[in-house]
């Protein structure tokens, strides 16, 4: 299941560098169950890590920068110039201000040439 439900497919098209932001949902309320986060909780630290289908890891070729301000994760991806077009996918390792590990997915990148 998607962690990002609200998200299109991500097209990346040869030269494309693009940002895009990745809003991580806290819960509403304690045992609320409606976000990502624990109720009060935030991010600490993450890390984005891309791969193909196969499962090949493929962030050196995707991922130029990433970042997180207030629970958005931006992320700065480009055309996998090496691999080319395929589907692929965003992992993110989540560490939390509490404590908690969570790895949230977003599976739904194309490369192709249009």
């Amino acid at each position: 299941m998607p962690d990002f439900k609200d998200r299109d497919w991500i097209v990346l098209q040869p030269y494309d560098e693009t940002t895009y932001e990745f809003e991580v949902t806290v819960c509403s309320a304690a045992g609320a169950n409606d976000g990502h986060l624990a109720y009060g909780d935030g991010i600490s630290s993450v890390t984005v890590l891309a791969h193909s289908e196969d499962g090949t890891d493929k962030t050196s070729e995707l991922v130029v920068s990433d970042s997180e301000t207030a629970n958005i994760i931006t992320v700065k991806l480009q055309y996998p110039a090496t691999t080319g077009p395929g589907i692929y996918h965003l992992e993110f390792n989540v560490d939390t201000d509490n404590g908690d590990k969570k790895e949230l997915d977003f599976n739904r990148i194309r490369a192709k040439d249009l």
